[in-house]
């Protein structure tokens, strides 16, 4: 089942803001009916107020069962209901709230009802949510009407028989905590991805994911593989949210510690302001920019093998893998591949490369201003690996040349990442995208060889027709003193050579020369003869330079024919 919450929140401008307590309070006795306001985007009929039964009182909390979800129950499950809620009083009274508050700290005991307990109101709720926190519940009815004015959690009833309910019940639990901790005992407005993170990691600190098959982190680790590149800030209240903040945090205290985000919560700041003063406090001689990077490389290699930083530990997530996007780059169909990448902020993209041949380049790039880093994975015949980073340049950009890729290497997988150094959202307001451009390409394949090789064997053929010619000539000059072209003529050129080819094309007749002026000026209808005549011999002239038609200047191989023909 999904585990969904969500925190409501308020902003109260107030003056002079101060809470109203009653004089005394009258304790709640076991079967009242009480109404509470609840979460009409929550509620499985959309409702903003059910009346609800106490079914059960432990030492630290009060349990209550909504009225027409009860009505619904044969005797059998009532009494099942019955032994779950007095079980569930008893691990929250004995393990959930003594271990949490000794960790997180406390809630606000004797809170705004003067209540050392809280209240725990379970109701049918939408397919997919298990549980959620009103903060309003927090403030008088003066400055907060539909408020329940208690310390008070909200579960979906539908899930009292599910082996995740002490884990939904401390995720909510730490909410309650967290309220107390950051916002009214600081002042300070919590990430709320950060706070769902902790409160995500409740259940680890019970230890109730020790037994990972029948664990809430199963179901976190499949909804993460089921969307790796999702953003840890961006929040939406999906299934992908949770997977994400949740991998995550395994990964942070399986590395550093619990001691890191259990200390989030003592810190003068939020989101990962806070994380970093945590770092700090333990001498880790990281930031969380640097732990995000190698978890991002982590998710897709999972290998100890290149060190305790590049993989998990823990049972269940040993086999954790992102699977990559492939770019396979074939001489013969692809050689060249482009892309443009939309990434929210703290979220990254995987590429595996592979080709057959050549040498390897590639390019990422993205506007000034957008803070990207890349991490890559390169991996030679024998599958050793290796782990490097790099940042962008001055440009914004960053370029990679590997020569003999395809002779040396397997595969490089690319893992591009934004993180920025400003402060997240602390509402469900969304992130904006960033656009990173990727390019890759193979360069000296076979095929580049082979074409340079074969147009080299035909620049050697040119010069040795052009050396026999150029022989033939002198043996033609030495024997008989005639008009010969001696240099290159082209557009523009007058004097005797340019009347010497002038002759030539008239004694090549109407069809060459129709106009038959010989002016010692090389204009237009000289140029225009030139080319009939290229293309009358376009066989020496032309095929061997690769021309289908003439251009009209009198290079090396068309003076080569003009003199040949005139020295007959």
């Amino acid at each position: 089942m999904v585990f969904k919450q969500k925190s409501f929140y308020i902003f109260l401008i107030v003056c002079g803001l101060f809470f109203i307590r009653p004089a005394f309070v009258l304790a709640d006795i076991l079967g009242q009916s009480k109404i509470f306001f609840v979460e009409p985007t929550y509620d499985s009929q959309n409702k903003e107020q059910i009346e609800t039964i106490l079914e059960n009182i432990s030492k630290n909390a009060y349990f209550y069962l909504e009225k027409s979800f009860k009505t619904t129950l044969t005797i059998e499950e009532l009494e099942q209901i019955e032994l779950i809620l007095k079980n569930l009083g008893q691990e929250f009274d004995q393990v959930i709230y003594p271990k949490l508050i000794s960790l997180y700290g406390v809630e606000w005991k004797n809170g705004i009802d003067r209540d050392p307990k809280i209240t725990v109101v379970f109701h049918q709720l939408k397919p997919g949510a298990a549980g959620y926190f009103r903060q309003e519940d927090e403030y008088p009815k003066q400055q907060a009407q539909k408020s329940n004015e208690g310390e008070i959690i909200y579960l979906n009833a539908d899930y009292l028989t599910s082996s995740y309910l002490k884990s939904f019940l401390a995720h909510e639990f730490t909410h309650l905590i967290s309220f107390n901790q950051k916002e009214r005992l600081k002042g300070i407005v919590e990430d709320v991805w950060l706070n769902e993170a902790r409160a995500e990691f409740a259940p680890t600190l019970l230890d109730y994911d020790k037994d990972y098959e029948k664990s809430n982190l199963k179901q976190r680790v499949l909804q993460f593989l089921q969307s790796p590149p999702d953003s840890l800030t961006d929040w939406e209240s999906q299934k992908k949210d949770y997977g994400s903040i949740a991998v995550f945090f395994q990964y942070l205290a399986e590395k550093y510690g619990s001691k890191i985000i259990v200390n989030t919560m003592e810190a003068p700041s939020a989101g990962f302001s806070s994380l970093n003063y945590s770092l700090e406090k333990w001498q880790v001689g990281k930031t969380i920019e640097d732990i995000f990077t190698d978890w991002l490389v982590t998710v897709y290699l999972n290998d100890c093998s290149l060190g305790d930083n590049y993989c998990f530990k823990a049972q269940g997530l040993t086999n954790l893998r992102v699977v990559p996007s492939l770019i396979f780059l074939s001489p013969q169909q692809k050689k060249e591949f482009t892309t443009a990448l939309s990434l929210k902020p703290w979220s990254g993209r995987w590429y595996r490369i592979l080709t057959t041949e050549g040498d390897l380049r590639v390019n990422l790039s993205a506007v000034l201003g957008v803070p990207f880093k890349l991490s890559y994975v390169l991996c030679n015949k024998e599958n050793d690996c290796q782990v490097k980073f790099l940042e962008p340049n001055i440009d914004n950009k960053i370029e990679m040349f590997i020569p003999e890729f395809a002779l040396k290497y397997n595969f490089l997988t690319v893992i591009p990442s934004i993180q920025p150094k400003t402060k997240t959202l602390t509402s469900n307001q969304e992130e904006p995208f960033f656009e990173l451009n990727l390019s890759t390409k193979i360069e000296n394949t076979k095929q580049d060889q082979d074409l340079i090789a074969n147009l080299e064997a035909q620049i050697l053929q040119l010069k040795a027709q052009i050396a026999q010619v150029q022989a033939q000539l002198q043996a033609i000059l030495a024997k008989k003193n005639t008009c010969l072209l001696t240099y290159n003529l082209f557009l523009g050129k007058q004097g005797e050579q340019v009347k010497c080819l002038q002759s030539f094309l008239v004694s090549q007749g109407k069809d060459i020369y129709p106009t038959a002026l010989i002016t010692g000026y090389f204009g237009s209808l000289t140029k225009e003869a030139v080319i009939r005549f290229q293309e009358k011999y376009r066989v020496e002239i032309l095929t061997p330079l690769n021309f289908a038609l003439g251009n009209g200047y009198v290079g090396s191989l068309t003076r080569a024919k003009i003199n040949f023909l005139i020295s007959q």
